[in-house]
């Protein structure tokens, strides 16, 4: 899904006055997150302009008043919150938000919240797009505060959840359970980790409502669709050009630019009605329909290898189908964590290299546990116990 920057006035939330405003509209890339978002900049006119015209002032935030004792996060309420989901509202189209919905009902904002991340005083609200018929679907917005231009910057957190969320303010997790069928026999429990700039999958595992309900609805073998093997994802498959992967693009499906990495040329990103599937990366660059796959990377938990090891698999969930696993890390490798199976993590041998990342970077900066060490690379087979994959990347 593309991101959008869109900057509105903060006056509301800082207990200053609001004031008319202008729109420039430019393209501005982003080295924080994986997009060249379009940047909608509002800016406030000065004191002397003869178009200037004061709103009723609103009372200072919820930000402004929280004291001692602080929580990490906290929910927001009152005329702050309103004014910040009535924004997302009324920038719901260029945020590529709930796309099916024409607009956000007075429903859908009533049942929808907002959280104030205590470290970085940054915004996350969750939007209830609307109520399916036993669960509700969500989306997430990251809304960060821009002192220098009083301004709100409001971008879209690329994850979509059905089921009824929540947020634990201690721990900084929004918990979700995704049932498969209205009896409930099967579970999707996915754990998100907000770091106050975006959520990261923590984990994701499918849990039985009743015994066997998982085996029995076949959601433990991944269809075609959603299958990872050594050299394909799903239809994506390493050797394949831009113009090929094309043709058998599904309906609502769409391509966007994506940054991969600080040292990885620029690829795409794959989303389906607005839900990101994976990162394509090519062997050239810019890209042409020429441009041949030379690396997939899968951040999704619908996609599983055939032994249903995928995003979001627990550590221990993937030892027992893999073997022992070991964690490594290197200050020259930007510090990126990476795990290894004893027994690898696909039984044929191909030229594909397979990089495994890990959870890194939520609760704890790694999710090994590691001895004290001046060398540059670190190795452990301890882990924590929330330590689990956070990708997979197939490269060519």
């Amino acid at each position: 899904m593309k991101t959008r920057y869109f900057l509105l006035p903060i006056a509301a939330l800082f207990g200053s006055n609001l004031i008319g405003c202008t729109a420039i509209a430019t393209q501005t890339p982003s080295a924080i997150y994986p997009s060249n978002p379009e940047t909608i900049s509002v800016k406030l006119p000065s004191e002397n302009s003869s178009e200037v015209s004061l709103t009723p002032q609103l009372p200072p935030s919820e930000l402004e008043q929280k004291t001692e004792p602080k929580l990490l996060a906290y929910e927001l309420e009152g005329e702050a919150k309103q004014h910040i989901l009535q924004a997302i509202a009324d920038q719901k189209d260029d945020l590529n938000l709930c796309l099916d919905e024409p607009e956000l009902s007075a429903e859908s904002l009533e049942f929808s919240d907002v959280y104030v991340h205590g470290d970085s005083e940054t915004f996350l609200a969750k939007i209830l797009c609307w109520n399916a018929a036993y669960q509700g679907v969500y989306e997430f917005v990251v809304v960060t505060p821009n002192l220098e231009t009083q301004s709100l910057d409001f971008r879209h957190s690329n994850i979509n959840l059905v089921g009824y969320p929540t947020f634990d303010s201690e721990s900084n997790i929004i918990h979700n359970s995704y049932k498969f069928n209205g009896a409930g026999s099967c579970f999707e429990e996915t754990r998100h980790y907000w770091d106050g700039y975006s959520l990261r999958l923590l984990s994701a595992e499918l849990v039985d409502g009743v015994e066997f309900g998982c085996d029995d609805m076949g959601v433990r073998s991944p269809s075609e669709d959603f299958l990872i093997t050594s050299t394909s994802v799903g239809n994506a498959k390493l050797g394949m050009t831009l113009a090929e992967f094309r043709a058998q693009m599904k309906s609502n499906m769409t391509l966007e630019p994506v940054i991969l990495g600080v040292d990885i040329p620029d690829g795409l990103q794959l989303s389906w009605y607005g839900d990101v599937q994976y990162d394509l990366g090519f062997d050239s660059f810019p890209i042409t329909e020429d441009s041949k796959i030379n690396l997939i990377a899968i951040r999704n938990p619908s996609y599983k290898t055939i032994h249903g090891v995928g995003a979001g698999t627990p550590l221990t969930a993937a030892i027992a189908q893999h073997g022992p696993a070991t964690l490594s890390y290197s200050t020259e490798n930007e510090l990126r964590e990476a795990i290894t199976f004893e027994d690898g993590l696909f039984a044929d041998d191909s030229n594909t290299s397979i990089w495994i990342r890990s959870n890194q970077w939520t609760i704890t900066d790694f999710a090994g546990i590691y001895p004290e060490s001046d060398s540059s690379y670190h190795e452990t087979r301890n882990y924590h116990d929330h330590a689990a994959i956070s990708s997979i990347w197939l490269m060519q």
